[in-house]
């Protein structure tokens, strides 16, 4: 699964599933002047897919980013505002999900 803008890419081997997102890739544009990226994703026990990354505002502070998938691809619109949730934990220090984990 490839989500929004990385600086490496690692995949198995095979090819996208054309049932996902846009012919098999999921994209989703950001707001406005902001810069998403998606750093970590796992799969919950319903097929839905969580996103950890990083969004960057107008002023160039980096939030905490998590955005909810549903299993075809689409922004899960019942999970935080239209599917994601930004949070500026420090304005003085960028915050950013690296990675991503399922608990009980």
């Amino acid at each position: 699964i490839f989500w929004g803008i990385t600086n490496h890419l690692k995949a198995q081997a095979g090819s996208p599933d054309p049932g996902f997102g846009k012919k098999g890739w999921g994209l989703t544009s950001s707001p406005g002047r902001s810069r998403w990226i998606g750093n970590a994703s796992c799969l919950q026990n319903d097929g839905k897919i969580l996103l950890a990354g990083e969004a960057r505002d107008s002023l160039h502070r980096d939030h905490f980013l998590l955005a909810r998938y549903e299993a075809n691809g689409v922004l899960d619109k019942k999970f935080g505002k239209n599917g994601i949730v930004t949070t500026l934990i420090n304005p003085k220090r960028n915050a950013v999900g690296n990675a991503i984990a399922l608990q009980p």
